[in-house]
Order: structure tokens, then C-alpha cells, then sequence
């Protein structure tokens, strides 16, 4: 019974990697298509954040209602006009900047927004011309401006 739980376990790991992997080969691939080599840092940053937050659809705890989407069991780059978590949108955005930007420039963030019935939340913090920014990808379609950061906001309902 163990050696199919665990068998089953590493399966299901195996899968999320491989899916994964090809998830970041697609940001990769759409990332191609755009004349990214002509902006400043900053403008390369904004248009990362247009890039992936601008991809997916806007839902309400999205993570609760398709649990499915919390893993890479599928490509999740290919769900287009579906909502996506946060988390998720995150690791794709951090994937662009990745292209120009050291990982030392670059946070992943993990808060509770309860006050704002979001019950855990990732957002991201940027190292731009010296300072600290706060990025939230996913709260694009929300009404959370570049710079600012789920706390600092009233959501758009």
C-alpha cells in the first residue's frame, strides 16, 4: 500500500516538474516574439508585468475554485482566458525578469490579505534604481498599480 502511495507521490512530482519546465519553455517562446532589447530596466519591468499580467483572466480566489491550477498538471501558459493564482503568475513573471534582471534583484513575497478575503497572497519586490518595489502581477486585472502591492489597495470587486 505505501510503495502505491509513494509511487502515486512521485508521479504526481514528477508531473508538476515536467509541466512545469514547459510552462517556463512557453513564456520563453511568446517572450521571443516581443523587441524587448530597446527599453530602459524600468520599461523592461513594466512590460513584463503588462506581458503576464495582462494574459489571464481575472477571478476571485482562483486557487479555492480550481485547486488544479495551484500545480503544473497541464501547461499552464496554454490556458489562456482563464484565471490563474497568484502564485503561479508570479513564477512566470519572475521567469521575464529573469532575462535581464539577477536574481538577487527579485522576491517572491508571501502575505495575508484576510481583511481582503484573499487568505494567502504572493506578490513580488523588485530591485529598480536602487530601491524596493512591489510588483503584484496577479493584482493587474484587480486595480493594483505597478509599485504597489495588495495591502496598499482597495480591490476592484
Amino acid at each position: 500500500m505505501i510503495d502505491i502511495i509513494l509511487g502515486g507521490s512521485l508521479g504526481l512530482i514528477s508531473l508538476n516538474w515536467y509541466n512545469y519546465k514547459r510552462t517556463l519553455k512557453e513564456v520563453d517562446v511568446a517572450w521571443k516574439k516581443i523587441n524587448w532589447k530597446h527599453l530602459s530596466e524600468e520599461q523592461y519591468v513594466l512590460q513584463c508585468y503588462e506581458f503576464i499580467g495582462s494574459k489571464f483572466k481575472k477571478v476571485n480566489r482562483c486557487w479555492a475554485k480550481y485547486p488544479w491550477r495551484n500545480f503544473f498538471f497541464t501547461n499552464m501558459w496554454r490556458l489562456r482566458g482563464r484565471g490563474m493564482p497568484c502564485h503561479i503568475q508570479t513564477l512566470m513573471f519572475h521567469r521575464c525578469l529573469s532575462k535581464r534582471l539577477s536574481k538577487n534583484r527579485m522576491k517572491i513575497k508571501a502575505t495575508r490579505a484576510i481583511s481582503k478575503r484573499v487568505l494567502i497572497h504572493f506578490y513580488s519586490k523588485i530591485k529598480l534604481n536602487g530601491e524596493w518595489v512591489d510588483v503584484d502581477v496577479w493584482g493587474k486585472k484587480w486595480g493594483i498599480p505597478f509599485g504597489k502591492n495588495i495591502h496598499q489597495v482597495n480591490l476592484e470587486e
